[in-house]
């Protein structure tokens, strides 16, 4: 089997998920993640999908979760603070 670039497996996946009926809504969503892999992968100077890519983009979108969802969390315990005094 010839490997397919990650530009044309979205391409074929989004024409399947026509194909099946996603709706408007779900396709932008899927769009705008697979953005994000493809920006991904361009940064790392891979255009082929391989596990290791998506297991990468995983960690790399739960560690800058986590440190956004840490820094809330930590505003909002210095509000709940600042409401004490």
């Amino acid at each position: 089997m010839q490997n397919k670039s990650l530009t044309e497996l979205i391409h074929g996946l989004e024409q399947e998920m026509l194909r099946l009926g996603y709706t408007n809504g779900s396709l932008q969503f899927y769009r705008r993640r697979w953005k994000m892999l493809h920006q991904f992968a361009q940064e790392r100077g891979e255009s082929f999908y391989s596990e290791r890519l998506g297991i990468d983009f995983v960690e790399n979108i739960f560690t800058s979760s986590r440190k956004i969802l840490v820094a809330r969390f930590h505003n909002q315990i210095l509000r709940i603070c600042a409401l004490l005094e």
